[in-house]
């Protein structure tokens, strides 16, 4: 099953601590070599002319090295603090080949904090081409989505889910490192733009597609984040179930649970994994964990605690939900386990995102069920229709059928391996 699903990043590494001053900005900025080829740009997800918006900031032009960010990125200062552009514009900068790559996401987020500080001029409405657009999800996505039909001058109108839009930005990044008046201050610039944003907006409960349709809207955008796979768990392994979930873990989890009427516990986290003395007083039947790189707490299930989460399972009824992120991406020479890969009872239901192991554009969600649970699925719930656009379901599946994608993880895992070894 796919879907527009994002998970918040877990490293906080140097190169994404801010710069205190716009000497040492200009400083950074001026290690750029202008490469003839610019492979950071080639580098970037959404292709932001890096080196030109640099060379403006290298000469203290801060507004027009803004405004060269914004042609390509809706949202620079949120890209700025949690895009990985450790695997993506800075694993290809040449600095990078013999000493430390350009910080390029210190260097964005330096631009839009400047800007927002000392401009912040809201952008101005576009003339209405009278079509009527609505947006699900206040996410990445949604946000983006919004942002770029608006300035084409369509009425979007924006649904969110939850009581403040920003989705995975609001709910799900700690203020430490994405403040949330930066996301506040995202969703302004959209009401600007004349874009309607309302919250509380449940779209297949309040309000279903077709019910959209009928109301006027010519298109649906569908961004609907990570808590669709966590509804179509409950609603596949039943509602009057007890979950669990690790304590502190992403904080949508809780909430779309609840939301589908399911009772949950929070068992606390230890060095290793849920703690065994919470583990085994749970009174859950479904078990939701993330072993590798936990967020926000970072971490990681021993291999003696997976197979302790299995035990657990083994007993008639119970289920694990593993929900993965960044596992494809360990330094590690020999990747951790996954539970799915180590159970052979046929109970553990395996979620990951392709947007963290490919590219953030790249909105796709996917989660792996047993044969007896693929079989319960079609039979309750195969009636739901993938959210994803069929073309970029095509490029993905070239890319796994190619053998391209598994040479682009070992290849960033290589990256990722020689810069922990500097």
């Amino acid at each position: 099953m796919i879907n527009d699903m994002i998970t918040p990043p877990i490293i906080i590494s140097g190169a994404q601590a801010a710069f205190n001053t716009e000497e040492i900005a200009i400083d950074e900025a001026k290690r750029c070599l202008n490469c003839r080829q610019h492979p950071c740009v080639s580098g970037c997800p959404v292709n932001v002319r890096i080196p030109e918006f640099i060379a403006k900031l290298a000469e203290g032009e801060f507004e027009e090295a803004y405004q060269i960010i914004s042609q390509s990125s809706s949202l620079p200062a949120v890209c700025g603090r949690v895009c990985p552009q450790e695997s993506q514009c800075e694993m290809h900068c040449v600095r990078g080949i013999k000493g430390e790559p350009v910080a390029i996401g210190r260097l964005e987020r330096f631009v839009a904090d400047w800007y927002r500080e000392n401009v912040n001029a809201m952008p101005k409405k576009a003339e209405s081409n009278g079509l009527k657009v609505a947006v699900v999800g206040s996410g990445p996505s949604g946000l983006t989505c919004a942002s770029l039909l608006a300035k084409k001058g369509y009425q979007v109108s924006l649904f969110e889910a939850l009581h403040t839009a920003g989705g995975v930005l609001v709910y799900g990044i700690p203020e430490f490192r994405l403040p949330k008046a930066i996301v506040a201050n995202e969703v302004e610039k959209l009401k600007a733009q004349g874009v309607e944003v309302m919250t509380d907006m449940v779209i297949g409960k309040v309000l279903s597609i077709d019910d959209l349709f009928e109301m006027g809207f010519k298109a649906v955008f569908v961004g609907s984040g990570a808590e669709y796979l966590y509804g179509l768990i409950v609603q596949l392994l039943g509602a009057a179930r007890i979950y669990a979930a690790e304590d502190p873990s992403y904080e949508k989890i809780a909430l779309v649970y609840r939301a589908h009427g399911a009772s949950l516990e929070l068992l606390p986290l230890g060095a290793d994994g849920i703690r065994s003395d919470a583990l085994a007083a749970t009174r859950a039947s479904v078990l939701h964990i993330t072993p590798y790189r936990s967020y926000p707490s970072n971490v990681t299930a021993s291999a003696a605690k997976r197979r302790e989460y299995i035990r657990w399972a083994s007993e008639p009824g119970r289920y694990i939900v593993e929900d993965d992120f960044s596992s494809e991406f360990t330094v590690a020479s020999k990747p951790e386990e996954t539970v799915f890969s180590l159970a052979e009872s046929g109970n553990v239901i395996y979620l990951n995102t392709f947007s963290q192991t490919v590219a953030p554009s790249l909105r796709m969600g996917y989660m792996v069920l047993s044969e007896k649970l693929a079989a319960q699925y079609a039979e309750r719930i195969g009636f739901y229709s993938c959210t994803v656009p069929l073309f970029e379901q095509l490029v993905l599946a070239e890319l796994l059928e190619s053998g391209d994608y598994e040479r682009h993880i070992r290849r960033t895992r290589r990256a990722l391996r020689k810069r922990t070894e500097k």
